[in-house]
């Protein structure tokens, strides 16, 4: 039934949301005792690893918060700001994103978008975090060497997104 679907969904959420925030604090965990064994006695990995902790404290900042949108969203209290969005934009400001990564392991982003692309009516910030967590999930299941492929197209008055990768792909089940 739906009420079980819903339980379902929920309890995998939980779930991923559980896995997506233990990752940052074992790694943050890791390197403040490795810090308190004597790494702080080493200027350069001190430094090095009080700048990992950092990015890991942001990671899991910005979980909590896209949890604490997710429950506004759905209790009904945020309200959106609609305009006309250039969704090619959007996309590229996405991309700039993980230049980072992608220089560092030789991933091909292509952008494929017809020149004539009607504009979308959205939040151009709440589409480009949607954006962003795409691309950060395809980088992730993509090989070194590997590509991510953004394209759109638009059929009847809406526009279609697809984010396509050579990684292995989402299990069925």
């Amino acid at each position: 039934t739906e009420i079980r679907r819903l339980d379902t969904t929920r309890r995998e959420f939980v779930s991923n949301v559980s896995h997506e925030l233990r990752s940052p604090l074992a790694s943050v965990k890791a390197l403040t005792e490795t810090l308190l064994d004597g790494a702080l006695e080493e200027p350069k990995t001190g430094r090095e690893f009080v700048e990992r902790i950092n990015t890991e404290a942001d990671r899991m900042t910005s979980l909590v918060n896209d949890l604490l949108e997710l429950s506004r969203l759905e209790s009904g209290h945020a309200k959106l700001h609609l305009s006309p969005v250039e969704l090619r934009r959007v996309v590229d400001e996405a991309v700039v994103r993980t230049e980072q990564e992608v220089d560092a392991r030789n991933i091909r982003i292509e952008i494929k978008f017809p020149p004539d692309l009607p504009l979308v009516v959205g939040e151009a910030d709440k589409l480009g975090q949607v954006m962003s967590n795409l691309l950060e999930n395809s980088l992730r299941a993509t090989p070194d060497g590997g590509a991510v492929t953004v394209s759109g197209d638009s059929k009847d008055r809406f526009v279609e997104l697809h984010v396509t990768d050579t990684g292995t792909g989402i299990p069925v089940e």
